[in-house]
């Protein structure tokens, strides 16, 4: 199975629309804006080739704060005659920063208002209680029931980063809620909304890097969700009108649940374009960033419905100790967000991303371990290597 590769790299003169992008990883929603011929510039965290090949420029910083992206902010608006923002991953830990960008920059995505409310963790869950959508037992001060496993959750992350159980000696921050654990499969809808309509995407199962004790519940892969009954997403899209009305919900944004003996429990929303843009963007002739930007102007197009002939997965690979990136690395076809040469992964951080798609989640899931360990081979060898030419001669 053939997947999409990447796009050569932007010339300035062959696209007309600029848009700028800012998220933590930028490549993902910088590829699908090449795809629907937008010339996209990049502010984000990792500055991979990827992202360097397809953006007319590439801006990396430390993390997404006013402070780091005002200087940028202001020669891009400077030189660059940039027609709108979209945004993505990050700004959960930074939300304020969104509020001064909708002052500097036409937004296509939901507005600060929006975001807020959606991060505001106490009004979502009575939002979901007030409308009648099931959501798993959630406390805002320290639980005392016994019998139950418990979650505690930041009110601000993404990717289950700083998830962990609960502990009753634990010293607890104020930003933090419980949730009871419910052991089932995580799902997700991405799906597209103008404020008032809604139309799914697709429906997603998603697992985390329970390898990595520190952070047992960080976000790892998606993939396909062939398993949920059509009954059960006639469910969740029945939901999904009712929040995104509530919500004043547009462009691409997905849902979070828990799927287990035969109920759902909605988890959370994320109100920017996820991971799981990658298993669709680009396999047909749908260009999701343009029906993103669409939806933020109010517009709602119906999607035609993409079958689904091959199960694809998207994984995340952490490190396991701290990394250094040789150069002269020939990165398999497959992989994608590869990090520059020289630069030094911290322990727990993301290195790249891998994808693959084959007839069954099975066979999908035994070919994403196969070339999460190509990806590990290749890069201990090199270490190896690396350690062998720098090792100093002991002289008798």
């Amino acid at each position: 199975m053939s997947l999409p590769g990447p796009p050569i790299k932007v010339q300035e003169s062959s696209l007309s629309k600029k848009v700028l992008i800012i998220a933590n990883s930028g490549r993902m929603l910088a590829t699908s804006a090449r795809r629907a011929n937008w010339t996209p510039l990049v502010i984000d965290r990792f500055g991979d080739q990827e992202t360097e090949q397809i953006t007319l420029h590439n801006w990396v910083v430390n993390d997404l704060s006013r402070l780091c992206l005002e200087p940028i902010v202001n020669n891009i608006k400077l030189y660059f005659d940039v027609e709108g923002l979209v945004y993505g991953s990050g700004f959960e830990a930074h939300i304020e920063t969104l509020n001064w960008l909708s002052q500097q920059f036409i937004v296509w995505g939901n507005t600060f208002a929006t975001f807020q409310r959606v991060q505001d963790k106490f009004f979502f869950f009575s939002t979901l209680q007030r409308l009648q959508i099931p959501f798993l037992e959630t406390h805002f001060t320290q639980p005392r029931v016994v019998g139950s496993r418990w979650l505690v959750k930041p009110v601000s992350g993404e990717g289950g980063e700083r998830i962990h159980f609960y502990d009753s000696l634990e010293s607890i921050e104020d930003t933090v809620y419980w949730q009871r654990y419910q052991k089932g499969s995580v799902g997700s809808v991405l799906f597209v909304s103008n404020g008032k309509n809604v139309q799914a995407i697709g429906f997603n199962c998603q697992w985390v890097e329970g390898d990595q004790a520190k952070h047992p519940f960080v976000f790892s892969g998606i993939r396909h969700f062939p398993e949920l009954s059509a009954e059960h997403c006639q469910q969740l899209l029945r939901w999904l009108n009712h929040l995104a009305s509530a919500f004043s919900l547009v462009g691409l944004n997905s849902l979070d649940f828990i799927f287990a003996k035969g109920q759902l429990w909605v988890l959370e929303i994320n109100p920017r374009p996820s991971a799981s843009l990658m298993l669709y963007d680009g396999y047909s002739q749908r260009k999701l960033f343009d029906h993103h930007v669409q939806g933020c102007w109010g517009y709602f197009s119906d999607l035609p419905v993409q079958p689904i002939d091959y199960c694809r997965g998207y994984q995340v690979l952490y490190a396991y100790y701290e990394l250094f990136i040789p150069e002269q690395i020939e990165w398999p076809d497959w992989v994608l967000d590869k990090p520059q040469s020289g630069v030094i992964i911290p322990i727990n951080s993301p290195i790249c991303s891998i994808i693959a798609a084959e007839k069954d989640t099975a066979r999908l899931a035994e070919m994403l371990k196969q070339r999460a360990r190509v990806v590990y081979q290749l890069l201990i060898y090199k270490e190896k290597v690396l350690s062998c030419n720098f090792m100093p001669v002991l002289i008798n």
